[in-house]
């Protein structure tokens, strides 16, 4: 029926969606990724934690954490914690500026469960000031 299709369609356009939020060009990855986090996609959730991990440009990453933060998959806690949480390996894993940190850290507290409260817990003691301080507020 009618309703197949319309999930076909829809899962088709989220795989065109989920390929464009790959480009080079940041205006047009941000709209693409922006659009699966309106979409609630959550079949993109492993095109998302991809971003994550292989982005170095701040506002994709931050357009990455915000769609997280709208489908709010716990699949999502673990490519957080790689921006969040110190890092504990003797190779210096690559520093994210404090305001994807940030947004990181929003999206943290839209994602329920307890890894999350433990990545709070963690993120109250964050060595970045600002960090800290938006990680208080967004608690209170």
């Amino acid at each position: 029926g009618k309703g197949l299709a319309r999930r076909l369609n829809r899962a088709e356009v989220n795989r065109l969606v989920a390929e464009l939020a790959y480009s080079r060009d940041t205006e047009l990855a941000v709209l693409a990724i922006q659009t699966l986090g309106r979409r609630k996609a959550e079949s993109v959730s492993r095109t998302l934690s991809e971003i994550l991990t292989t982005s170095s440009d701040p506002d994709v990453l931050i357009a990455a954490c915000r769609a997280m933060g709208q489908i709010g998959s716990p699949d999502f806690v673990q490519p957080l914690a790689k921006i969040l949480l110190p890092r504990r390996r003797l190779f210096r894993r690559r520093r994210y500026p404090s305001r994807v940190r940030i947004v990181a850290a929003y999206t943290v507290f839209q994602i329920p469960g307890e890894h999350t409260e433990v990545m709070i817990r963690e993120l109250k003691q964050d060595p970045d000031d600002r960090v800290r301080e938006a990680v208080l507020f967004f608690h209170s």
